[in-house]
């Protein structure tokens, strides 16, 4: 059992260790919740302290009120109509009453019941405890059906001499309604602020969640990124062996025309296989985030014609006329390797979906960019595979085109590219006429 609770106490502190966030939720779930309780109790009871001094001395103010009409004025009458003026302006009084003492007997003088008037006072215990402080309420708390009442009683000495009683007793069942429902009020608020922080709590523990799901996918991409790299590199050393062997028995006057033509095959299948490990370590680096670009000034025109010249004889294999209409000099700031990897691409795939006619590549100069424009007469491309063109993996199928070969991530890795250096490609395609693939480049690349 302890071992159990020392795992678990380890494991609760590495989880704090590597998720910060879960101490901030542990304040907001434990320390706010407390706080907010205390305080509550503590003005609610601040509150009530209040409401009983406020009371103790309004009742004081109606009772010196009284105590200076007493002793400014002999009738009766007056006190009488000002006790029910009283009465009538503070809804907590329940019983009002003015007795004077004689011959040690109390008798009411004024009362809130006038039926009352003249009759003795019974219980006089309450009455003789005022003579402990003349002047001063002598309050007695009592409680009836739950409602707390105040009897107070103060003694005067009017201008004959005479010891004179006021005594009322005060119902707080409207205020201790009002304060019930502040009660309450604070506390509906207190458990709607309650949900608030739990249902806090509960996203940010769940936003934790993703945060480890996220760190822990974003490993296992590294890895596998990683895991990737390693092997493309580890299988471009053996294929390229393949391919110079296979060269080797081609060239070799030793070599018998089978074993020639098997080693031609050997090499072509070499060639692709070299071909689509170079994609997917170009694919490895541009999701992994290490793809890089150099800038520097670069002679579009002088590029884009060295490339059709290296292609050139690619295009009169196939009896295809290739047409450059491309300006001298035109300079522009970008990436000369990943342009020329741009331009063979598409070229190249122009050329080998190019049965019969020419290809064409225009260059417009604009303001702040330039459109390269490489237009063949192929056999076009349908509107809907126009859509999956730069989909990773993705080839287009037709009738007579079984023979040509790739590994579907050319036009993917060649959009990823251009996008890397801040341009843009489209298709534009009619089926059985032609396909021309827009390319526009910023002059500034950045």
């Amino acid at each position: 059992m302890i071992k159990y609770l020392i795992k678990t106490l380890t494991l609760g502190v590495k989880n704090l260790y590597t998720n910060p966030r879960v101490i901030f939720i542990l304040i907001l779930v434990l320390f706010f919740p407390v706080y907010l309780l205390y305080s509550t109790q503590y003005f609610l009871s601040i509150g009530s302290d209040n409401l009983d001094t406020v009371q103790k001395a309004r009742v004081g103010v109606i009772h010196d009120a009284f105590h200076v009409a007493i002793k400014s004025t002999e009738n009766i009458d007056t006190i009488q109509t000002l006790l029910n003026k009283v009465s009538a302006e503070n809804v907590d009084i329940v019983r009002f009453r003015v007795a004077e003492l004689h011959d040690n007997e109390f008798t009411i003088v004024a009362a809130l019941d006038t039926n009352l008037i003249g009759t003795k006072v019974v219980e006089t215990d309450l009455f003789r405890s005022s003579y402990i402080n003349p002047g001063v309420p002598f309050i007695y708390e009592i409680t009836r059906n739950g409602i707390e009442h105040w009897q107070i009683v103060t003694t005067v000495t009017d201008n004959k001499g005479v010891n004179v009683f006021v005594f009322t007793e005060h119902s707080f069942e409207y205020f201790q309604n009002v304060f019930y429902n502040r009660y309450i009020t604070a506390y509906l608020l207190l458990g709607i602020t309650y949900i608030f922080l739990f249902g806090l709590a509960f996203i940010l523990i769940r936003d934790i969640d993703y945060r480890v799901k996220f760190f822990k996918t974003a490993k296992t991409l590294e890895e596998r990124d990683r895991f990737a790299n390693v092997i493309a590199h580890e299988l471009r050393a053996p294929l390229t062996a393949m391919r110079g062997y296979a060269s080797l028995i081609v060239e070799s006057p030793e070599a018998t025309e089978v074993s020639k033509k098997h080693a031609l095959h050997i090499a072509d299948s070499s060639e692709r296989m070299i071909n689509l490990v170079s994609d997917f370590l170009e694919v490895a680096r541009l999701q992994s985030g290490t793809f890089q670009v150099d800038i520097e000034s670069v002679d579009i025109s002088n590029l884009i014609t060295s490339i059709v010249t290296e292609l050139s004889p690619l295009a009169k294999e196939k009896k295809l006329e290739l047409r450059n209409t491309i300006p001298p000099k035109i300079n522009i700031f970008s990436d000369p390797s990943r342009l020329k990897q741009v331009f063979t691409n598409i070229l190249s795939n122009a050329i080998k979906y190019t049965k019969e006619g020419h290809i064409e590549l225009v260059l417009k100069d604009h303001n702040t960019s330039i459109e390269v424009r490489v237009k063949d007469t192929g056999s076009g491309i349908s509107a809907t595979d126009q859509q999956k063109m730069f989909t990773p993996f993705f080839r287009v199928q037709k009738t007579g085109q079984e023979k040509i070969v790739g590994t579907g991530l050319g036009m993917w890795i060649t959009k990823s590219l251009i996008e890397k250096l801040g341009g843009s490609i489209g298709i534009e395609s009619i089926v059985d006429v032609g396909t021309n693939v827009v390319i526009s480049l910023p002059k500034n690349a950045k």
